[in-house]
C-alpha cells in the first residue's frame, strides 16, 4: 500500500493543479458579506469510515481521489459556453493515512 501512495504522490508533481472556486453572481439584494464570497463544489460520503475526527471540521486537507467521468455537458448562458461536468468517486488517499 505505501508502494501505491509514493507512486500517486509522484505523479501529483506532474499534474496540473486547478483551483475550483468561483464567485457567487452579484445580487443586489445580497449581504455585503456573501457577495464575494468564493464558492467550492463539494460532495458527500456516508458509510465509509474516513481518517477524519470531528476535530478536522474547517481544516484543509490533502488528498488525491481517483474519478470516472460520466458526463460532459454544454451549457449556453448569453453567448457564453460552459462546461458541466459529473464524476462518479472511486478513491480517495489521505497522505500516509491510506486508501479508502
Amino acid at each position: 500500500m505505501t508502494q501505491r501512495i509514493s507512486k500517486v504522490g509522484d505523479n501529483m508533481a506532474k499534474l496540473k493543479r486547478i483551483n475550483l472556486g468561483k464567485k457567487e453572481s452579484t445580487v443586489s439584494c445580497q449581504p455585503e458579506r456573501t457577495k464575494n464570497k468564493i464558492q467550492y463544489p463539494s460532495f458527500y460520503i456516508s458509510d465509509k469510515k474516513l481518517p477524519i475526527e470531528p476535530e478536522d471540521v474547517g481544516k484543509m486537507l490533502t488528498a488525491t481521489i481517483q474519478l470516472k467521468v460520466t458526463g460532459v455537458n454544454m451549457r449556453t448562458n448569453e453567448n457564453k459556453q460552459n462546461l458541466n461536468y459529473d464524476f462518479e468517486v472511486r478513491e480517495i488517499v489521505f497522505g500516509d493515512k491510506g486508501t479508502i
